[in-house]
Formats: structure tokens, C-alpha cells, sequence
């Protein structure tokens, strides 16, 4: 006989949006076509854009990415209508279990 889980509602989010609460994490280096530009304060919410645009085209982008910022998912929260369970992947070990490498 096979039993089911039941997947977390739609409705009951336990991770805030990456809006309200700008998730932290680390920069990758870019290449020198690229740069990074952010629409949050304090270097939160970035975008890569190309680093050839012009002052014009950069300044348009910035514009539209800042008027759709809830289409972006920067994180899991931000993945309108998917359940953090089905992102989310864990390995449950015993206590005092050491993780080894097998090839």
C-alpha cells in the first residue's frame, strides 16, 4: 500500500519576499562585458546587465527591471506559485554522522 505526503499549501509562505527582505548573498566575478547594477539600497536586489550599454539604454533597464521587481526571483519566495518543498532538497543524516565522498 503506497501513503502520499501532502504538500504545503500555496498560501502559507515561510520565506518573506525577497522585497520586503533582500536576501544576502555573494557576488560572483563577472565578465568584463558584464556588471552588476542593483535596484534595492545598499547594494541589495542585483541585476547583471551588459557593461557596452549606453548611459541611455542602462538608465531605461534600471527602469524597467525597478517597475517589475516582483517577476524577478531572487530566491525561492520569489518563485510565484511554486512550493518551497519542491526546491527544497534534504539529506537527513544520524547524529554524529560524518558525510564521506564515494566515487
Amino acid at each position: 500500500m503506497s501513503s502520499y505526503e501532502s504538500l504545503p499549501s500555496l498560501t502559507s509562505s515561510p520565506m518573506p519576499p525577497s522585497i520586503v527582505f533582500p536576501p544576502k548573498g555573494e557576488l560572483k566575478a563577472l565578465l568584463d562585458s558584464l556588471k552588476y547594477v542593483f535596484l534595492g539600497s545598499k547594494e541589495t536586489l542585483p541585476i547583471i546587465i551588459s557593461s557596452l550599454s549606453s548611459c541611455d539604454q542602462e538608465k531605461e533597464l534600471i527602469r524597467v527591471f525597478s517597475n517589475h521587481k516582483g517577476a524577478i526571483g531572487w530566491s525561492d519566495a520569489n518563485l510565484k506559485g511554486t512550493r518551497p518543498a519542491i526546491c527544497m532538497h534534504r539529506i537527513y543524516l544520524e547524529d554524529n554522522a560524518k558525510p564521506a565522498r564515494q566515487m
